[in-house]
């Protein structure tokens, strides 16, 4: 069974804080802590992500989220979190619902069994702006948020990415 571990970023980076995903990842991957974790970019495509998914692996998501909180606001969801609430039904900036997306995994039969959103709630999203400054100070908690999340799923599956 292939219970790795992989870091899925979703946005635009030339659509300002929309990047928040990409440039997480760029600093993930100095962080020796992430060695052996996977990291895929699906950019603005959300059907990207069904291929993506590792059904045994631990799954997190990373994308800009309006989600109506402070700017810079880091959260974290289970898929079904994002199903209930009517105001998260468009989780994803990109023009689908990640319910729709999840739905689709689950009949195609791809769905991970451990899957965890990281929404960061945007202060600009505009075309060729770079990151807000209110994001780019929230970088280190969200991967801190990351690294938390794989810790749990380490704690539960007797899994260590570290090995």
């Amino acid at each position: 069974m292939n219970n790795s571990v992989h870091i899925i970023g979703a946005g635009n980076p030339f659509y300002g804080d929309d990047g928040v995903a990409q440039t997480v990842i760029q600093c993930m991957k100095l962080d020796p802590y992430f060695k052996d974790v996977s990291f895929h970019d699906i950019l603005s495509d959300p059907f990207a992500l069904l291929e993506k998914f590792h059904p045994n692996g631990l799954n997190i998501l990373v994308d800009a989220a309006r989600m109506g909180l402070k700017p810079g606001t880091i959260k974290t969801f289970s898929p079904d979190d994002v199903s209930l609430p009517t105001n998260w039904t468009h989780f994803s900036l990109h023009g689908i619902s990640l319910p729709e997306i999840f739905a689709l995994a689950k009949q195609l039969d791809i769905y991970p069994n451990h899957l965890t959103l990281v929404g960061v709630e945007p202060k600009h999203i505009g075309i060729n702006q770079s990151l807000s400054k209110t994001i780019e100070l929230v970088i280190p908690d969200i991967i801190k948020t990351v690294k938390q999340e794989i810790s749990n799923y380490e704690r539960t599956t007797n899994y260590s990415h570290h090995r």
